[in-house]
């Protein structure tokens, strides 16, 4: 199965995670691949974003994967207690 590849802005904000949650809504029936490399902030409503996406893609069978995560994106993860929920089994 194919595989789509999206990056992660900059900034994840609240301003972005709408957009990013409509979109990933919409890629539900493949696997989608997240490249975190350029992520130099992430709110909380993001991280709770990823979490429940990656949560609804293993429901129906599908992988949403966080590749490259910058050290900020892991750092804002760890600190809400998300780090396993979005990144666990993701190729970091």
């Amino acid at each position: 199965m194919d595989v789509t590849r999206l990056s992660l802005p900059a900034v994840c904000d609240l301003a972005s995670t709408q957009s990013l949650t409509e979109l990933l809504v919409a890629l539900q029936s493949g696997n989608v691949e997240l490249d975190g490399a350029q992520v130099e902030r992430l709110s909380t409503p993001a991280a709770q974003a990823l979490a429940a996406a990656r949560c609804a893609y293993q429901a129906k069978g599908m992988s949403l994967a966080v590749i490259e995560p910058s050290d900020a994106l892991v750092q804002a993860l760890s600190e809400l207690g998300l780090c396993a929920a979005v990144l666990e089994g993701s190729a970091q």
